[in-house]
């Protein structure tokens, strides 16, 4: 929620006059979220965003790149500007319909990354197998092998020996699964209830 909600602030006073939808400003911001996050992920790629009419594409870098063959392919007949071409119109219609080209764009890219890319079902399931304990015979494993060392407090536990028992009890219930190297243990010192209230207070 902080990284949506806080890191993107919308100014009202810095909107152009000729964007007065509101639900095409919500887009333009979406938007610009969308390619930051492929900027962060690596897919500094063009988006299949709107060109505009001196062949300028902008790109998830967040920079507008030369693009001819993009403005050539956008360029109809005796020099008349095609669809998907950025330049200045009266009609402020045509201004949404870009907006919303470049919102399904860069959210149909997003999406891809998410699931194809990073695998994001198969990591969900990871979550629902161990965290909401789909498959539960790890963890009673886990309890059995750790039992003497969990029994301890905090600072006198050993995390090592903890993540050694953790993992000999995942090879052994869970071998098929790809994620188990990604589950791992850590020591705090609040107690399980606390833990519990900070969840909820979220």
């Amino acid at each position: 929620d902080s990284y949506w909600e806080k890191r993107y602030v919308k100014r009202d006073k810095h909107v152009a006059s000729f964007l007065a939808d509101k639900d095409v400003v919500e887009k333009i911001l979406n938007t610009g979220k969308y390619l930051t996050v492929l900027r962060e992920c690596g897919e500094a790629k063009t988006v299949g965003l709107p060109v505009a009419a001196d062949g300028l594409a902008v790109a998830a870098d967040g920079l507008a790149h030369h693009d001819a063959s993009a403005q050539d392919a956008a360029t109809g007949q005796a020099g008349r500007v095609g669809p998907g071409v950025l330049s200045y119109s009266s009609n402020t219609r045509v201004y949404a319909q870009l907006v919303h080209e470049a919102y399904t764009a860069s959210s149909h890219r997003v999406l891809d990354l998410l699931v194809k890319q990073k695998q994001l079902l198969h990591r969900l399931h990871s979550v629902k197998r161990y965290f909401l304990l789909e498959q539960g015979d790890w963890l009673v494993h886990f309890l059995d092998l750790a039992h003497e060392e969990l029994s301890k407090d905090a600072a006198q536990a050993s995390k090592t020996r903890i993540e050694s028992m953790l993992a000999l009890a995942l090879v052994t219930a869970a071998s098929g699964d790809q994620e188990r190297d990604n589950v791992s243990c850590s020591l705090v010192a609040s107690s399980a209830l606390e833990e519990v209230l900070y969840v909820i207070s979220i």
